[in-house]
């Protein structure tokens, strides 16, 4: 029942023009961010780290799971179309982006983003999307080997924990403190 009405109160935020807005600019920025933010680690050059992760998790945590979900599925179909990467487009990554987005929501929308709900909503984003998924998806659309999808992406995200549980973390108390105007909504 609690995830059915998260869903409700984040379908809700779409019938409001300020969060429609702030959903949007968010998408865009997503988008931005996935072309023109991402980098190798000197210290590590297998590993890519991008910002792109930070638009859709703060739409979750602003707006829910429907916006995180549709920001982080559009964001994925959007940025293909605008800068493909010399392959055709796989959907497995748009599923994954929907239910990262869904996930964030659910656990972290309308409440505080303290560190206690989020590293564990990394976590199991981490292993069970990011890391399972991404290295199946791997090997189906692209066909890499999945162990040696799974060790690298596993190295990528234990490399990656701490600066992205910390900038979700900061950019969430940002967030937190813009004054929102708010439509009371009819039930």
């Amino acid at each position: 029942m609690f995830i059915l009405n998260q869903f409700k109160k984040s379908a809700k935020e779409f019938a409001n023009p300020y969060s429609l807005t702030v959903i949007a600019m968010l998408l865009a920025l997503r988008i931005v961010l996935g072309y023109f933010a991402n980098f190798t680690l000197a210290f590590l050059p297998t590993v890519k780290f991008g910002l792109s992760f930070l638009p859709f998790a703060l739409s979750a945590i602003m707006f829910g799971p429907v916006a995180g979900a549709f920001v982080g599925g559009m964001g994925d179909i959007f940025s293909f179309i605008l800068n493909p990467t010399g392959g055709a487009y796989f959907p497995g990554f748009t599923i994954s982006g929907i239910i990262t987005g869904i996930f964030y929501g659910i656990i972290l929308y309308k409440n505080n983003c303290t560190m206690k709900r989020l590293i564990p909503a990394w976590i199991i984003n981490a292993i069970l999307i990011h890391i399972l998924l991404g290295s199946f998806w791997l090997y189906t659309g692209f066909g890499f080997p999945f162990l040696v999808s799974l060790g690298s992406r596993t190295l990528q995200s234990l490399a990656l924990a701490v600066p992205e549980i910390l900038l979700i973390f900061s950019f969430s108390k940002v967030v937190k403190r813009i004054p929102a105007p708010r439509r009371k909504y009819q039930n």
